[in-house]
């Protein structure tokens, strides 16, 4: 609910890898690096955006700019498990598909299905603190 904008985007971004990518589904890659590197870039601004409105919405804020290490720390914060997926995320999405081009399928689905665990799992902890808030009112 509140990051359904960046879950959508995040199908949307998937969608248009297996539509533009050139999908080779014998070999298992595509065939167009310049676009995988598009959609590796566009994955993982996809998912900063979606920490950022999560972070907001919990009044953690930062000036400037923010490092993969900052997200890295205060995910962990938060949850463990979606700070390691974030890692995954930031390491295929940015730096294997966006900076090298990797164009193997099976890590573009890694970095989907990472990205998906990521929001939906903002989300989740999103809806149990208000619920939280509405128990103890």
């Amino acid at each position: 609910m509140y990051l359904e904008e960046y879950k959508t985007k995040i199908l949307e971004i998937k969608q248009s890898l297996l539509e533009l990518g050139k999908p080779d589904i014998i070999n298992r890659y595509y065939q167009d690096k310049k676009y995988v590197k598009q959609v590796g870039h566009d994955g993982y601004v996809t998912i900063l955006r979606g920490l950022d409105t999560f972070f907001a919405m919990r009044g953690v804020q930062k000036k400037g700019k923010k490092r993969v290490e900052w997200y890295e720390r205060e995910l962990y914060v938060v949850n463990k498990k979606l700070s390691e997926a974030f890692a995954v995320a930031y390491d295929t999405f940015h730096m294997s598909m966006h900076c090298d081009g990797n164009q193997d399928m099976d890590v573009a689905i890694v970095a989907f299905k990472k990205a998906e665990e990521i929001l939906d799992g903002l989300e989740k902890i999103m809806d149990d603190e208000i619920l939280n808030k509405q128990t103890d009112e």
